[in-house]
């Protein structure tokens, strides 16, 4: 807290303005800062951080550090939520190991250690769904909410996207009777980030990118929900214009980037997206960076542009390994002009309940005379 206030003071900061910018009472940031209260509230304290410091990076650390030092219930349930939504599942980690015997939030910590397992792959999607039936959780609305947004995620990774959708109404009803602002709001933007894109892959693209641009206008405090939106925006447009759908998946990029998270996965995620689309529309080859991209779009790559052996035995060695997914298929079949196989893939789209991409796949068949 000393180093917050010293940062505070050595960027011009005063408490009045800093009360005004937060919302929260000159008396109560004080009497945190300060050490008077025990422990600040921890949706105060991520406030003013991100007030105090412009980087990204600081930030996370600084929240981070005030995180470990938490010992009231209350702000480790919001602890455990805060790092799940901002998938730090190496906090998550740190969490679980110095809190496990808290006997007041094992209900809570049940369900993390669901979010977890979910985290780093320990089951199948079907699996840890299975798990979920057999075990009894906490009637509490907060819980409630919990385990219902992570059904939603859960049935979406097997993938059954329309199954999915059926979870986000009694999310929003466990909602409506939680009292914590912090928990509620941030359980519902994020419930409003997988609405975007399950609306998205149910083909009603002008909700999705409205829950998309409510996400990215109220989620300051959760730069990795608003990267999403934008990539969810970036996805949205690639059938209508390439051009839009490279400006959101630049802003989701530099969302990442300005707030520390690195080359992590999500960034070589939405790079690979974004090479997506410079191939499948043929423009901007030349900003392609390789060493960003998945095995499928280098492949896609390959075949379309480079050396087309090399792409056709990189999708047979996918084929054998049965990593050919929907989208995989699609792309190969659209470069060879198999319209058998970009049948196929749309099928196996409209399986899954993907019907935006079954769709753009549709209007290429149609174009073509195929039924």
């Amino acid at each position: 807290m000393k180093q917050v206030e010293a940062d505070m003071r050595k960027n011009g900061i005063t408490l009045r303005p800093l009360s005004e910018w937060s919302g929260i009472k000159t008396s109560t940031i004080q009497a945190g800062l300060s050490g008077v209260t025990k422990e600040m509230k921890l949706e105060n304290f991520i406030s003013i951080v991100f007030i105090i410091y412009e980087n990204g990076y600081k930030r996370r650390s600084v929240i981070n550090q005030f995180i470990l030092l938490c010992e009231q219930d209350s702000n480790l349930i919001k602890s455990f939520l805060y790092c799940q939504f901002q998938h730090d599942y190496t906090m998550l980690t740190t969490l679980f190991k110095k809190h496990s015997k808290r006997k007041n939030i094992k209900k809570y910590l049940d369900i993390f250690e669901f979010y977890q397992v979910r985290n780093l792959k320990v089951m199948t999607p079907i699996e840890l769904k299975a798990n979920l039936d057999n075990h009894t959780f906490s009637t509490l609305s907060d819980c409630q909410a919990l385990v219902n947004l992570l059904y939603c995620l859960t049935v979406y990774d097997i993938p059954n996207i329309s199954g999915a959708s059926l979870y986000s109404d009694a999310i929003d009803l466990n909602l409506s009777k939680v009292e914590n602002t912090f928990i509620q709001s941030s359980i519902a933007l994020k419930n409003k980030e997988r609405q975007a894109y399950v609306k998205l892959l149910s083909n009603d693209v002008e909700e999705s990118r409205h829950l998309c641009w409510e996400v990215i206008d109220s989620a300051e405090k959760y730069p990795l929900m608003r990267w999403f939106a934008y990539f969810c925006l970036g996805l949205s447009f690639q059938y209508e214009c390439a051009y839009t759908a490279e400006k959101y998946l630049l802003s989701a990029i530099k969302v990442l980037e300005e707030d520390g998270f690195g080359k992590q996965f999500r960034y070589i995620e939405t790079k690979t997206t974004l090479a997506y689309i410079y191939i499948e529309n043929s423009f901007n080859l030349h900003l392609i960076e390789h060493e960003y991209l998945d095995i499928g779009e280098e492949a896609h790559f390959q075949l379309k542009f480079g050396d087309s052996a090399l792409g056709e035995r990189m999708y047979t060695e996918m084929e054998k390994k049965g990593e050919l997914t929907a989208y995989r298929r699609a792309s190969r079949a659209k470069v060879k002009n198999d319209k058998i196989e970009l049948k196929a893939a749309m099928e196996d789209f409209e399986r899954e309940g993907n019907r935006f991409f079954a769709y753009g796949i549709k209007r290429i068949l149609l174009k073509d005379g195929v039924k």
